[in-house]
């Protein structure tokens, strides 16, 4: 999973990605990445949040239109690829997407 931030985000930047076995890289630009790994157990509310049926139809259901520099974007990668793309700052999100950016967030703080 990864979550792209816009370009005019001012804080938490830099590309974030969780990989399944507990790793998580955050792409500071210019200035590298930093890396670290979690146990496999911190990323079950991540898991349980992907794992949701809801999820499988959001990328249809949510067809955000955002000027094409604005709006932050999550990839989930695996057999059914989807990207999702969000205002942060919106507070009508569906349930789910609120969720996933929860659990993706409290892993990116870990930095």
């Amino acid at each position: 999973m990864r979550l792209q931030r816009n370009d005019a985000a001012t804080t938490l930047p830099g590309d974030f990605t969780v990989f399944s076995n507990g790793g998580l890289q955050l792409y500071l630009g210019d200035r590298g990445a930093l890396r670290k790994t979690v146990a496999p157990a911190d990323l079950t509310g991540l898991q349980a949040t992907l794992n949701d049926p809801a999820l499988d139809t959001l990328a249809d259901t949510y067809p955000v239109t955002l000027p094409a520099n604005a709006g932050d974007t999550l990839t989930i990668y695996g057999a059914h690829r989807r990207t999702i793309r969000y205002d942060p700052g919106s507070h009508d999100l569906p349930a789910v997407l609120q969720r996933l950016i929860s659990e993706v967030m409290g892993l990116r703080k870990r930095f």
